[in-house]
This record gives structure tokens, sequence and C-alpha cells, in this order.
């Protein structure tokens, strides 16, 4: 029950002050409902998506109670109009799921029969992040907020971390969510990944506080682009609330792939863009070379590239996905991760996960909207070069 007293018979008030309801609607927001049970003489507060029709036992109070950002009920994963599952958009050959109950990121991509993404937790997928550079403190950010959610929910069973219920989920929440003719759009109000390290106006964030960033990450995902049916042209749009003298590090996006993807390549566009220059470069397997200093995750950092990415495969370089992106303003790096084998699954919802993502840089800060885009291309290791190589002559 939530209430609007401190104390109510017959119940322990576990939670506190958990937050205040808006009095005028905002996107992404819906009304708060509340029912009211005469025999046991207490209320329901409700606002599930889709909105409940009857609650047993209880009667709908009519009466104006404000605006709140709906729960999918106990889903980790939830279309946009609140059943269970994902919504699918993609192209000629390429699907993906996105998940409304996590900011509407990338839960499933599949190609010729495989689905490649991890999603352990709301950490993983595919999907946007930022972060405030002075903030953070080795893998710890406190000012970090994260497309899909925060560090609290939904991650899955294991013998050493129990998983927090899907009920505790803290999922960003989802303003808007569509795909037409072969183009996806979303836009989320992101959590900070570790909210116990922050507290907004005086209320400490933690595993029972998410907090919201004031900003918004959408994302544009065109499929087939220029009729080519292995490459995804991926935008993202970060709007900054205000202006911040300091430097904030955009991550657009990062891809978790299962563990099977253990091969990682390096690709050098080069700085020429026409027709009938030499193929960029494609140098690995650079997964031997990821230091193993952390007990459970460490990383490579692939740097200089003017033009290109970084490559995951699979053993036999099979089935591929790519980021690919120009230089930002010379401040675009790129990434390749894994998980240590520590024993704790290695699929879809396993911890083991190896990784890839594209970094840019920017300070100062204005408000508004930084736009960035980068390729997804997926693939044999063959097809993904070749498709790279078609990005970097046309200048993309």
């Amino acid at each position: 029950m939530i209430a609007e007293v401190p104390s109510a018979i017959g119940y322990t008030n576990d939670q506190g002050i958990m937050g205040c309801p808006y009095t005028t609607q905002t996107n992404g927001t819906q009304r708060i409902w509340r029912w009211w049970d005469s025999l046991n003489t207490n209320h329901l507060t409700d606002f599930p998506k889709p909105v409940s029709g009857s609650i047993p036992g209880f009667v709908k109070d009519i009466n104006f109670f404000g605006y709140a950002f709906p729960r999918y009920k106990a889903y980790c994963e939830a279309k946009f109009n609140g059943s269970p599952g994902l919504d699918s958009c993609g192209g000629t050959q390429i699907t993906v799921g996105t998940n409304a109950a996590a900011g509407g990121a990338i839960f499933t991509l599949t190609w010729n029969g495989k689905q490649f993404i991890n999603s352990h937790d709301y950490g993983r997928q595919i999907q946007i992040a930022d972060n405030s550079v002075s903030s953070c403190s080795g893998n710890n950010c406190a000012d970090n907020p994260t497309e899909a959610g925060d560090k609290w929910g939904c991650n899955r069973t294991n013998t050493d971390n129990p998983p927090h219920l899907a009920w505790r989920a803290h999922g960003s929440p989802t303003i808007s969510s569509s795909c037409s003719n072969k183009i996806l759009n979303t836009s989320t109000y992101p959590l900070q990944w570790e909210p116990q390290l922050l507290a907004p106006n005086g209320f400490l964030g933690g595993e029972d506080n998410p907090v919201r960033w004031l900003g918004t990450f959408s994302k544009k995902l065109t499929f087939d682009f220029q009729t080519r049916p292995n490459i995804i042209q991926y935008q993202t749009t970060i709007k900054y609330p205000t202006a911040e003298n300091q430097t904030r590090q955009q991550v657009t996006p990062a891809v978790y792939l299962t563990e099977e993807f253990i091969k990682a390549y390096k690709y050098e566009g080069g700085t020429v863009y026409q027709a009938g220059v030499p193929r960029g470069a494609l140098s690995g397997n650079l997964d031997s070379s990821i230091p193993t200093t952390d007990p459970s995750y460490n990383c490579l950092g692939v740097t200089g590239l003017v033009a290109g990415g970084v490559i995951r495969c699979n053993t036999t370089n099979s089935h591929c996905l790519g980021i690919y992106q120009k230089h930002i303003n010379g401040h675009t790096n790129h990434g390749i991760c894994k998980t240590m084998p520590l024993g704790r699954g290695t699929g879809q919802y396993g911890w083991q996960t190896r990784s890839l993502a594209t970094f840019n840089t920017k300070n100062p800060i204005p408000a508004g909207n930084l736009i960035i885009k980068s390729y997804l291309v997926v693939g044999s290791l063959t097809t993904v070069q070749t498709e790279m190589d078609w990005l970097r002559v046309n200048n993309y």
C-alpha cells in the first residue's frame, strides 16, 4: 500500500517517503488511480500500463490523485502497450527487440538465425549512456545516466548474486516508441546507474530509490541504410537540460553480446574518402590483449581511428557485429571489454558477456541537443569489413 500519511493501522512503513506525484501531466506520465476497499478500509494506488480495468475487492476512486510514470506490472521485459515481451522492429535481414520497461533499450538483435545480445541486467543490451568524467572513480560514476535503467533491477539468478525481483526493477521511463518503414524511434528519461551515489534534493538514491536524470536520450535506427541490409544507422540524441563547463563522455552506443563472440577486431578506415582507395585495415584478434587485472570485468581502449570501429565475432567469424563511427572533433574512441569466467552463465541472460562501445567526449556542454551518428554493421567478418569500407568511401 502507498499511503498519504506516515502511519496506518495494521501496516509497517518500510520505505519512508517514496516520492511526490506530478500535479500536471508531462511526457511519459499517466494518471494515478486509487482504489477503495470498504471491507478492509484501505486504499490501493495503481499506475500500471495498461491501466487496470478492475481490481477484485476494490472500487475505483474517481478523485484526482496526480500523475506518475507507469509501471509495467511485474515484467522485466514489456512492450510499449504494456503487454509482456519485446517490441520488434527491423529491416530485410536484421531485427531488434526493444523493452519499454527499460527505456526502450535494445534487448535482442537477430541476424541469420542468431540472437547476439546479452541482457543479464539493465546495464547490458545495446544502449546509450553518458557520464560526467569528474564524477568517475574506476568503473563507478556518480553521474552516469543510462538508457535502460539502474543497477538494482531485474538481474538474473546466479549463486553469489541473487536477483532483484521484477517488481523492484528500476527501468528508465520510456517516453515514446515507434517503428515504421524500417525506422525505429525511442525516447526515454534515463536513470542514474549508481543512484546510491547521489542525493538529489536531499533524498538519497539507492536500491529502493531510483534517481532520474533531467535530460533525455533518444535514438533513431534506420535499417537497410541506403538499401544495404547489413547496415543500421544509429542516431543518438542526448538532450542536456543545462549548460555545463565540464567534460562529459557519451557512449553511443555500448553493445553487450553473449559470451560466444570471443573474437575482437579493429577496423581502421584511414583519412581518404573517395572511390578507388585501398580497403580499410583490419587487425586482431584483440580479445587476448584485454587486460585481466580486474577480477570481474576488463576493457581495452582502441584509440586513434579517424574513421573506423571495432568488431566482435564468433569463433568461425560467420556472425559478427561491429560499431563504425567517424572521428568527431578528434574525440572518438572505441573499447572492447569482457567479463572474467566466473561460472555465472554464458547465454542471453548469463552474467558473462563480451562487449563493444564507441565513446565521444565534449567540453563545455551547451544546453540542448547533441546528435551523434554511428553505424551497426552485422554479417560475416568479410561482409562487415566490406560494409565498413563502403561507409568510409562514402564519407559516413
